[in-house]
């Protein structure tokens, strides 16, 4: 149960470190708002 939990709390983890890497690109002008958006929420599974 332990194992689990850590589990979902490293993907999170990982999903956010994800999502601040790609708010950098957006703010660096690399990407779009909608490329943005996109991977966002692919990262968060919705």
């Amino acid at each position: 149960m332990i194992q689990k939990q850590d589990s979902i709390q490293n993907e999170n983890f990982d999903a956010v470190n994800e999502i601040r890497k790609f708010k950098e690109l957006l703010d660096d002008g690399i990407i779009t708002e909608d490329e943005f958006e996109d991977k966002k929420k692919q990262l968060l599974g919705l």
